[in-house]
């Protein structure tokens, strides 16, 4: 796995969903705590709070790449979040390798040259992230349809 520098995410630029191109606005389903009782991480755990990119630039040379970037928060502060991990799934199952997904003050970003069954024009497909603290704390997966 290489990481692409973040600079190269920036060049995509904010994606704008429905604003002039027929591409429709990724679908939230689910994110954010899940509520679940007896939870042992209960008010520990960091939570993803959005995605506001994910996508994926096709490269004629069969290179596609992916990136994604959110925000998260984590009760003992922005500051205390660390590298965390984004992946692609279907029906429930890892397309791919999972990949690092850093945060810094809250503000995180992944990128990644696609692998064997992580191609631009796959279907179907979920972005799954997963924030993790200093502590090793995960979040609740935080799941975008793309």
């Amino acid at each position: 796995m290489r990481a692409i520098p973040m600079f190269l995410l920036a060049a995509c630029g904010p994606i704008q969903f429905g604003e002039g191109d027929d591409t429709e606005k990724p679908t939230d389903t689910g994110g954010g705590d899940t509520g679940e009782e007896g939870d042992p991480l209960d008010g520990q755990r960091p939570e993803v709070t959005g995605v506001q990119a994910a996508d994926c630039i096709a490269d004629v040379n069969g290179l596609d790449t992916w990136g994604v970037v959110a925000t998260a928060t984590d009760p003992q502060g922005v500051t205390t979040l660390g590298v965390g991990y984004v992946e692609l799934q279907k029906d429930g199952s890892a397309l791919g390798s999972q990949h690092s997904f850093s945060c810094t003050n809250g503000n995180c970003a992944a990128g990644w040259m696609a692998e064997e069954g992580e191609p631009c024009s796959v279907e179907g497909a979920v972005v799954v992230v997963v924030a993790v603290d200093e502590d090793g704390n995960p979040s609740y997966p935080y799941e975008v349809a793309y």
